[in-house]
């Protein structure tokens, strides 16, 4: 019977395939491998590439075991979910929907906080100036998930949420928020040279009633 000892070191993983198909993965350590008369190939990987990226992860993200879940973060996002990853507490990553990724668990700690977009465009505060932060230096795909909103002094703003008035933007207000399905909509009002809040403004908030979730000190 032939066997094959591997030797990996705190930062590699190993996966061993047998006769063509992926059977265990390695964690660091030596390892005695009794393979008989077997084709045996042991695929090395170092842990600093955080992200998997492989032929197989597909297949490991359909189909994952235990042992897949004890050696990697998996993420598979619906059509109206993103992600926020985090990298030993700091904000690295935004996922956008339908999003199908893995990385190594290990040498970094990765967290993932999931928000759903179908329910509400709201960026939480809680996550806002981190968030700000990483989208001044994001790719271009990244920040246009995103609808920035600044008013000045002089201007109210109107948010609808697939038709309906959510939220009332006081002068001033600086909010971000997801693109997403619910199809939200910021109408800007000038009232610069208003004394009092314009009449079709008025009319939206008598109509809304309730619906109107915020009045932002209006």
């Amino acid at each position: 019977m032939f066997s094959k000892t591997v030797n990996l070191k705190i930062h590699e993983r190993a996966f061993v395939h047998i006769d063509g198909t992926l059977q265990k993965i390695l964690p660091p350590g030596k390892h005695r491998l009794n393979v008989g008369f077997k084709s045996v190939r042991v695929e090395i990987f170092s842990i600093h590439n955080l992200e998997f990226q492989h032929e197989l992860s597909e297949h490991l993200l359909a189909n994952p075991t235990p042992e897949i879940a004890s050696f990697f973060v998996i993420i598979k996002l619906s059509a109206y979910q993103v992600g926020v990853r985090y990298a030993n507490g700091t904000l690295v990553e935004v996922l956008t929907p339908n999003t199908r990724k893995m990385y190594w668990k290990g040498l970094i700690e990765t967290k993932i906080d999931f928000f759903d977009i179908g329910q509400t465009a709201d960026v939480p505060p809680s996550i806002l100036p981190n968030l700000e932060k990483y989208l001044a230096s994001a790719p271009a795909n990244i920040s246009d998930q995103f609808t920035n909103i600044a008013l000045t002094e002089n201007q109210v703003g109107l948010r609808s949420e697939s038709g309906v008035l959510v939220e009332i933007l006081a002068p001033a207000a600086r909010k971000l928020y997801w693109k997403s399905g619910l199809d939200n909509h910021i109408e800007i009002l000038d009232i610069s040279d208003a004394l009092e809040l314009p009449a079709n403004l008025v009319k939206r908030i008598s109509q809304t009633g309730k619906r109107a979730k915020k009045l932002d000190g209006l």
